[in-house]
């Protein structure tokens, strides 16, 4: 079965600082994942880089197997999540 979203041995520059060293990740489809780290570990650039707006200088990232670096900016716009009953999820306010 091929995963929803992966990202195999990517690496990636923001100039001459590397932001990304051999990041790997697989997502199936459904799957919730939160991605936390202290502050400069790569978060946004992980996040950046799925979304096909952080070039890769190696690796290769892909939504349901397609490389994302060939994707239109439209084939990569997910849809929202759903509940059970099919409904787009919402976020809900706290309540204080």
């Amino acid at each position: 079965m091929t995963p929803f979203l992966m990202i195999c041995d990517a690496d990636a520059s923001l100039g001459s600082r590397m932001v990304l060293d051999g990041a790997d990740v697989l997502v199936a489809k459904g799957q919730l994942v939160a991605v936390v780290g202290p502050n400069g570990a790569g978060k946004s650039s992980l996040i950046r880089a799925f979304a096909g707006l952080l070039p890769l200088t190696g690796g290769a990232v892909r939504l349901q197997g397609d490389d994302v670096s060939t994707l239109s900016a439209r084939a990569r716009r997910l849809e929202p999540a759903r509940d059970r009953g099919g409904r787009p999820w919402r976020a809900v306010p706290c309540r204080r």
